[in-house]
């Protein structure tokens, strides 16, 4: 470790502030939700900065931004939740960034597995940054599991081509999750339905199937109880060979994958940069 890193406790306290930062931006949208903490030479924390979505400026340029001390000359420490990118997206790459700003030492949480973006350490080290994960710079291990937590559903995703998915089942005691004669409409109460709608505000997109959409006529949206939307609406579709009736209410309304393929319907979402689904 430089003689110009914080230490080891002021690097743990940066990197706890980062995944809390993180947690600020959208969980939805294709991106990793991603914290910053800019630390002193000392350890104290100048600024923090967060990724808020798709097209913004991700979470080290952020905190760089929110950097308005005049820190002269000292090395200062970038403390990221994850690996600094290393290629021109909607933005450019954050490694350059943090270069140019004059960033000395730069840690981070995990390991960037984007073959796009990825190689954001490499780079730093060529051009005389001291740069390591957090575990090579000995930060605690249970401040580094909760930054691992904070992408690691966008990891999983990202190293399978297909998106985290969440099957959504609702069945009563005694194993069954309908009526034989179709007469029931919820097996659910109030407070599991109204829990199931913010968990679609959390995806997005969300999928079912043309059995399903034809027996139950369904919105998937995300909705109050009352039933006004939520800010945040998962993008429907359904899959299957079957025809939707005209006055069914997501006729025309919803995407239709007509193929009984599941994984390549995720795989399919994944490249239009959904990240979470709900089955």
């Amino acid at each position: 470790m430089a003689l110009s890193m914080p230490s080891k406790a002021a690097l743990t306290h940066g990197l706890a502030a980062a995944s809390k930062a993180a947690l600020q931006g959208p969980r939805v949208g294709g991106n990793p939700q991603v914290g910053c903490a800019i630390l002193s030479p000392a350890g104290r924390i100048l600024s923090m900065g967060y990724h808020r979505g798709a097209g913004s400026a991700h979470a080290e340029v952020d905190a760089l931004t929110n950097l308005k001390e005049d820190t002269g000359s000292a090395p200062l420490t970038a403390v990221v939740t994850l690996e600094p990118c290393n290629h021109t997206g909607k933005t450019p790459p954050c490694s350059r960034a943090l270069i140019e700003a004059g960033i000395k030492n730069v840690i981070w949480a995990v390991s960037d597995p984007n073959p796009r973006a990825s190689g954001g350490g490499e780079y730093l080290r060529s051009q005389g940054i001291n740069a390591m994960s957090a575990s090579e710079a000995g930060i605690d291990a249970n401040a580094l599991a909760k930054a691992r937590e904070v992408s690691a559903h966008w990891v999983q995703a990202t190293r399978r081509g297909r998106p985290w998915t969440i099957a959504k089942v609702a069945q009563t005691l005694d194993g069954y999750c309908a009526a034989k004669d179709g007469s029931s409409q919820w097996i659910t109460n109030r407070l599991s339905r109204a829990y199931a709608h913010r968990i679609r505000s959390r995806v997005d997109v969300i999928i079912a199937g043309t059995g399903t959409v034809l027996a139950d006529n369904p919105q998937l949206s995300a909705r109050l109880a009352d039933g006004r939307e939520l800010p945040h609406q998962p993008r429907p579709l359904v899959v299957g060979k079957r025809n939707l009736p005209a006055e069914y209410y997501l006729a025309g309304k919803a995407e239709q994958a007509r193929t009984h393929d599941l994984e390549a319907v995720l795989e399919s979402c994944y490249q239009r940069g959904e990240i979470f689904a709900l089955l």
